[in-house]
């Protein structure tokens, strides 16, 4: 089997959790599948089925934590983006309004450079002015063409991102799993390149931090609560390694 080396992870700070995660469970999956090899070699039936048993349940454990860490990261993530959809006047910035309601003819560029701005420090305060201004503006094509996501859309991606990465370690988890001798599929999970729109969309995740200590209502703390991962049982997942 082959030992997975480096697992190409982007900068998104949430990705990386789920990344790191699946990589910890490969790394343990592959030291206890190869301790069971050698069980089977060295030892009688009777003898490797007992040892290998522990083994087995110690992958179980390792399976049940990866999934936990993956549902946490998600939870974190949701907490965030549930909080980020209340308006906050103190994320309004007073100098780019001035400047929106100066009256002055503004090129689409100038319009999308604020918008990409204020995407990638997830300040969706301000997105919602601009977008509410530019409603009540002249469009033109290039202005109509303007993208804005919120949480919701934002949220969507981490929650793809997190039902692949528990579906990987299902994969990890099924005995005689082709992931275990060639994990290129779990190396390319967080690759910039295969999910460029997805990475380009969320960004790297660290403006979501403004809103750790920001203080709702329940109503709102629990907007996304309908939003959840899609997880595998582990009681569908059948451990047979003994000979």
């Amino acid at each position: 089997m082959q030992i997975m080396k480096g697992l190409k992870i982007m900068k998104n700070i949430f990705i990386d959790r789920y990344a790191k995660s699946l990589k910890v469970f490969f790394d343990s999956q592959q030291y206890n599948l190869n301790r069971i090899a050698e069980n089977n070699n060295r030892f009688l039936p009777e003898y490797s089925k007992k040892y290998n048993a522990i083994l087995e349940d110690a992958q179980k454990a390792a399976y049940q934590a990866c999934q936990q860490e993956i549902f946490g990261t998600f939870e974190a993530v949701r907490t965030l983006l549930a909080k980020a959809t209340y308006p906050d006047a103190k994320m309004l910035n007073e100098e780019d309004i001035r400047l929106f309601t100066s009256g002055m003819s503004l090129s689409p560029e100038v319009i999308m450079d604020r918008v990409e701005k204020y995407q990638s420090e997830c300040n969706f305060t301000m997105l919602t002015w601009i977008r509410d201004w530019l409603a009540k503006q002249p469009q033109s094509l290039e202005t109509a063409s303007i993208q804005f996501y919120f949480p919701a859309d934002i949220l969507d991606v981490y929650r793809q991102f997190g039902n692949l990465a528990l579906r990987n370690a299902a994969k990890i988890a099924t005995p005689n799993s082709p992931i275990m001798r060639d994990p290129l599929e779990l190396q390319l999970f967080a690759d910039e390149e295969v999910h460029r729109q997805a990475f380009e969309l969320i960004g790297d995740g660290t403006g979501l931090s403004r809103y750790r200590d920001v203080v709702v209502s329940d109503r709102i703390l629990h907007s996304f609560d309908n939003v959840q991962l899609q997880n595998t049982d582990i009681n569908s997942i059948i451990y047979q390694y003994a000979l």
